[in-house]
């Protein structure tokens, strides 16, 4: 509550939440304000509609509310610059990095690896022929064989933590569907939601808070 008091309570300039109060924060105690998490059991919602399409719609939606957040990069860059005498210099710069990194994988990570050199074939066909095609090539495939182990095992933590119901077998093949249709659903709700968001901003359309049907 004192924290609460003295950012002013929550900001009614933006509809971005959680991470804007927490840059709002730290800036109010010069970077001397750490998130401290509390291990607790919770129950989450789901997104609920009257039929599956208006559901996905939702769910895209609130998708591109959350990755709105990028719009912090401008404020944060601004306050960081007011303060800078005031600040932590490498912990300012690192979080500040962190935001770039974060908003700009969650638009583009899942696009590069699933396409990845096959993209800058379809661009340009003549790049099939270099060194550095067949190189990259060669690289990509080790590092995704070595992620794969990383994959295949939060698989087996999904089935293992999964709660116990009377439908196993069900629950089962829909928990592994869920694993192949990964790259679809990075792409359609991860990395569209993020693009859309910024070039909104980009194009400097506002985007409106929109509280997302829920159950």
């Amino acid at each position: 509550m004192e924290t609460l008091i003295d950012t002013d309570f929550w900001s009614v300039k933006t509809i971005v939440e959680d991470g804007h109060q927490y840059w709002r924060t730290y800036f109010r105690y010069n970077g001397n304000h750490k998130v401290v998490p509390i291990f607790t059991e919770i129950f989450q919602d789901a997104v609920q509609a009257s039929s599956t399409q208006i559901m996905l719609i939702n769910q895209y939606k609130q998708l591109r509310r959350w990755a709105w957040g990028v719009s912090d990069i401008p404020f944060v860059i601004i306050q960081t610059w007011k303060s800078w005498d005031k600040l932590p210099k490498f912990k300012t710069l690192l979080n500040i990095l962190r935001l770039f990194e974060g908003h700009i994988m969650w638009a583009t990570l899942s696009l590069m690896i699933t396409f990845n050199n096959r993209l800058l074939i379809w661009l340009n066909p003549n790049f099939s022929k270099s060194v550095l095609s067949y190189n990259s090539s060669l690289i990509l495939e080790q590092l995704f064989a070595i992620a794969l182990v990383g994959l295949l095992v939060l698989v087996y933590m999904s089935l293992v933590f999964a709660p116990k119901r009377k439908t196993r077998i069900r629950d089962t093949i829909t928990i592994l569907l869920q694993w192949l249709l990964l790259p679809i659903v990075t792409i359609l709700f991860g990395a569209f939601p993020a693009l859309d968001a910024q070039t909104r901003l980009l194009l400097g359309k506002k985007l409106e808070f929109w509280v997302t049907p829920k159950t």
